[in-house]
């Protein structure tokens, strides 16, 4: 495998882990804005934490 996969699988974990955690509080929160925000950043971790590994990935360690 290259960095640049490296870096995406282990971006994509930590993504995935932190929209079920963010999830999981979104379903104890009481207010529905609160509920709508911790969405949409679980929904950005889920995108972000992957692209950034992508990127760490190829230009440090490629």
């Amino acid at each position: 495998m290259t960095p640049a996969a490296i870096g995406l699988a282990i971006g994509l974990i930590a993504g995935v882990s932190s929209y079920m955690m963010l999830a999981k509080l979104a379903e104890r929160v009481d207010k529905d804005e609160t509920k709508k925000v911790l969405k949409i950043v679980g929904v950005m971790d889920l995108v972000l934490f992957p692209l950034v590994g992508l990127l760490i990935g190829s230009y440090v360690f490629g």
